[in-house]
């Protein structure tokens, strides 16, 4: 089902492919590198931005291949989130101990999980374009690999910005990217109320003694220390 945000987002993902990408690192042959046991929980590194009203979310992120165990996730993503916990619409590369996949996930209060949707993974090394927008007249959500919509879904929430990570769980996978081998996200883009495209705006989550990042909202690296 083909919405008018659906149009205008494919033409302004169309616009953005063309533009000039500032990737952090460039693209390289992936490799993993094994964290230590560092117990449970959850990581994140990347950006988030608050806005009210905001449509889509734009990014061109690597493929990587991290180390990930019998359990839990490796994920490069771009989301809306709403204003609860459990409101979220998100895409993007995705391994588990299944294997690796483009993976979109939907989530509202009223599921009990999120609905997740797998495609064939991308070639490692290789860089793609991930978008999720929403329509405020209908509320369908949709999600872009390449400009290309890959599925749509109704939700009952209202974006209040967004967020463009890495992230993993257990802590004893690898977020993606290494040391040498950096994952980026770059060209990075919100559309806001007006749907109008504007660059992203935030801080870059600040470096920890297990996981590193570098550049701006716009372009930036995570990787895992794998210590």
């Amino acid at each position: 089902m083909q919405h008018h945000l659906s149009r205008l987002l494919l033409a302004c993902a169309a616009g953005l492919l063309s533009a000039s990408t500032l990737l952090v690192n460039p693209p390289a042959a992936a490799a993993s590198c094994t964290p230590p046991a560092r117990g449970a929980g959850y990581a994140w590194m990347g950006v988030s931005e608050t806005m009210s009203g905001a449509r889509a979310v734009y990014s061109e992120i690597k493929t990587y291949d991290p180390f990930v165990g019998g359990s839990g996730f490796s994920y490069a993503w771009v989301m809306l989130p709403g204003s609860g916990s459990n409101q979220w619409a998100q895409i993007g590369s995705y391994k588990s101990a299944a294997g690796r996949t483009t993976t979109a996930q939907f989530m509202q209060q009223s599921f009990a999980y999120a609905i997740q949707y797998d495609w064939p993974a991308k070639t490692v090394g290789s860089v793609h374009s991930y978008s999720v927008g929403r329509d405020p007249a209908t509320h369908v959500f949709q999600a872009y690999v390449d400009g290309s919509s890959v599925k749509s879904i109704t939700l009952d929430w209202t974006p209040n910005g967004a967020q463009i990570y890495s992230e993993i769980t257990p802590l004893s996978n690898q977020l993606m990217g290494e040391a040498s081998n950096h994952e980026t996200f770059g060209n990075n883009q919100i559309m806001n109320a007006s749907a109008q495209w504007q660059t992203f705006a935030g801080q870059v989550s600040t470096p920890t003694t297990s996981f590193g990042s570098n550049g701006s909202a716009i372009s930036f690296g995570t990787w895992d220390l794998c210590k």
